[in-house]
């Protein structure tokens, strides 16, 4: 990551902790921006965030992944930890319409999270952008 900067939500960070949700948007804007399927390893992550202790960053990441937000696929001897797709994430042949919106079962667990709906919708407008200027497939957040 180029940028010193790290972006997060308030709403988000308020439900699932700052470290988390600084976290997660990381994997999110990678997942969304440079379409990294693969992930990243503790490693990876260590040098992004290194005023992070590797006990901290673990602790972290099982926060993630328990909530179920972050996907962890052992390879060999690394653990690569990526943005967990949800629902029907799955690119489609069309471009995202300005009708679209989120499903209902996204939004359920969402709720789940304790991440309110609103936030989401809030992300709406954000996220059709993001997809209309990398002239990206459809994709659900």
């Amino acid at each position: 990551m180029p940028d010193s900067r790290f972006n997060f939500s308030k709403d988000i960070a308020n439900s699932i902790g700052l470290p988390e949700a600084i976290l997660l948007e990381t994997f999110r804007e990678d997942y969304l921006i440079h379409n990294n399927t693969e992930g990243f390893t503790t490693n990876n992550l260590l040098t992004i965030f290194s005023f992070w202790s590797d006990q901290d960053l673990t602790e972290y990441l099982q926060s993630l992944t328990s909530k179920g937000l972050i996907s962890a696929k052992k390879i060999d001897t690394e653990t690569y930890y990526s943005f967990k797709e949800t629902g029907k994430e799955k690119r489609k042949n069309t471009h995202i319409e300005n009708a679209w919106k989120p499903e209902n079962e996204l939004l359920d667990q969402l709720n789940e999270y304790g991440i309110p709906q609103e936030f989401a919708y809030s992300q709406l407008d954000d996220f059709k952008q993001l997809n209309q200027e990398r002239n990206d497939k459809d994709k659900s957040w």
